[in-house]
């Protein structure tokens, strides 16, 4: 192409090292690299992306992960193809039984996942932690999913999840979920929530403040972000 007098731009490139991602050719990835830090293509999402998933795809994760971190802006794909990089190797080295990942790690790949809005990762994730790795989940595994779920609308997902926890729920994990039902404005599920954190903490203001019958007539209601464990409520 280049020989014929045409100058590739970034679909092009983007596609090329798609395809090097999926065939495995890491050397003509990595010379496509070079040739756009020359033409001055870096910088571009649709390339970042694509850089991302072709190193993460040949195994190279911490060069992925440098590209992803200097990324000045991403998009819900660039976070899917480092999140997917990020659970392939470490099921990888599993398999190698060189480096079982432990809850910390699975954290960092919920808090990514809520930060990107992936629901269906993050899902994956979660259930993986216990049934693939053996890795016991946390509170704050939860709290990440309860998030999660909320940004999603899924308020019934997200209470039976803390109903389904190993342990009672405490103010923290409910807090959470209030959270997300003041930000669909879902009453419903509320009350429930309400009732449980009345009955953990009777002389709780804030979840008084926090009550459906008050962000109901309110208009202060704001939407959050991934909090991972709210407990006090400003109206």
């Amino acid at each position: 192409m280049i020989g014929d007098g045409l100058e590739p731009n970034a679909a092009m490139l983007a596609s090329v090292l798609s395809a090097c991602a999926w065939a495995g050719y890491l050397e003509l990835g990595q010379r496509i690299h070079e040739s756009m830090k020359v033409k001055g293509f870096e910088g571009k999402v649709i390339l970042g992306t694509a850089l991302v998933y072709m190193y993460a795809e040949n195994g190279e994760i911490v060069l992925a992960r440098k590209l992803f971190d200097e990324m000045t802006e991403r998009n819900v794909v660039t976070w899917n193809m480092m999140i997917s990089g990020l659970a392939a190797q470490a099921h990888n080295l599993k398999e190698e039984q060189l480096v079982i990942p432990n809850d910390i790690t699975f954290l960092g790949f919920l808090l990514a996942c809520c930060h990107a809005d992936l629901i269906d990762v993050g899902r994956e994730i979660f259930y993986s932690m216990k049934n693939v790795y053996g890795v016991d989940r946390k509170i704050e595994h939860y709290g990440c999913m309860v998030d999660l779920l909320g940004k999603e609308g899924k308020l019934v997902e997200a209470e039976e999840l803390v109903k389904g926890m190993p342990w009672k729920p405490d103010i923290v994990i409910l807090g959470a979920l209030l959270a997300a039902c003041k930000n669909n404005g879902n009453t419903k599920v509320a009350k429930r929530v309400v009732k449980e954190i009345l009955t953990l903490e009777p002389h709780n203001h804030g979840v008084h403040v926090a009550s459906p019958v008050y962000w109901l007539t309110s208009k202060t209601l704001t939407n959050g972000g991934c909090s991972c464990g709210l407990t006090y409520f400003n109206g």
